[in-house]
């Protein structure tokens, strides 16, 4: 009699767990014998009953599995819980309203581990990623990673690339994500972002340059500045106890909290304020027509530049 192993989860995720679980399987002696998405519960438990004496260890993989319809109770007599035969069925989540009670105990499942969707608690789950998989993880490269990249499985892929190209005993550092993560455009907008929270003018104009050298749009630069201004106008001007409720609210992630700190230190309050009044307009100007395009943002930019420049003098 079968055994049968539930794969449950994003279909993003779903096939790296069944890549993962083929994998163990094959270890274990098995080979997959049959592929198929959909099905018949009738006939999946006929095929599996009906091989060869000499044939081993055999799986069968069904994708798609909630074409399968309702587990049948007539079927759960038959399921064992360790045999040289079975299924491994691939859901999209919501497995278990196709199970009756009566299976519990009955399955293995995989389920694809939830992702936090906050700051520094997706951050810890990369680092923990990491760690399972022996990569030793810089705590600000992991920041910049989920910074940058949303879909887990991209980030996974991501992390995997970067461990490819370091010696094992290497730690992956914040510079070797901008050098292998970021393209070209990101790297440069990163660059000007950061620049701008450092104070750096030289950092500031070399990106400034390449962003429109790349033909980056002007709305996604100011919007992207404006995000991180925003955090700092949030933060100066409400009590430390809203700290966190900003954080979470906004989705501030470690590395721009960071960076907004250094903003923070190099500029005053007024500053700032003024240069979030200004985006906000240009961006108006900018959606509708009404700019000078990328001249009248290098004014603004140049300008508050010159101010906290003045001051640290």
């Amino acid at each position: 009699m079968p055994f049968l192993s539930v794969i449950s989860g994003e279909e993003s995720a779903t096939s790296r767990l069944l890549n993962e679980t083929l994998s163990r399987f094959d270890s274990l002696g098995f080979k997959l014998q049959k592929k198929n998405e959909g099905g018949d519960w009738f006939d999946l438990f006929a095929g599996l009953r009906t091989g060869g004496l000499f044939e081993g260890k055999r799986i069968f993989v069904v994708q798609s599995a909630e074409l399968l319809g309702e587990f049948p109770e007539r079927l759960e007599p038959f399921i064992e819980k360790e045999s040289d035969c079975g299924a491994v069925l691939v859901y999209n989540n919501n497995y278990s309203k196709f199970f009756s009670p009566g299976t519990d105990g009955l399955l293995s499942v995989v389920k694809e581990k939830t992702v936090p969707k906050w700051n520094n608690q997706r951050e810890k789950w990369l680092i923990d990623v990491a760690e399972d998989e022996n990569i030793c993880l810089d705590r600000d490269a992991a920041s910049l990673l989920v910074e940058w990249v949303d879909d887990p499985e991209e980030i996974r892929a991501e992390l995997n690339k970067l461990a490819a190209a370091i010696h094992s005993d290497s730690t992956i550092t914040i510079e070797l994500v901008r050098q292998l993560s970021l393209d070209e455009g990101r790297n440069c907008l990163l660059g000007f972002l950061d620049g701008i929270s450092r104070c750096s003018v030289k950092s500031v104009a070399r990106s400034l340059e390449q962003l429109r050298h790349n033909n980056v749009s002007l709305l996604y630069v100011i919007t992207a500045l404006f995000n991180r201004v925003r955090i700092a106008l949030y933060v100066q001007h409400f009590s430390p106890q809203w700290k966190a409720r900003i954080e979470k609210n906004l989705k501030v992630r470690n590395y721009q909290m960071k960076m907004v700190r250094e903003m923070m230190k190099k500029y005053s309050v007024e500053d700032i304020d003024i240069l979030a009044l200004e985006l906000m307009s240009l961006s108006y100007r900018e959606k509708t027509g009404k700019s000078r395009g990328w001249n009248e943002f290098e004014t603004i930019i140049f300008s508050f530049l010159s101010e906290a420049d003045s001051k640290i003098k």
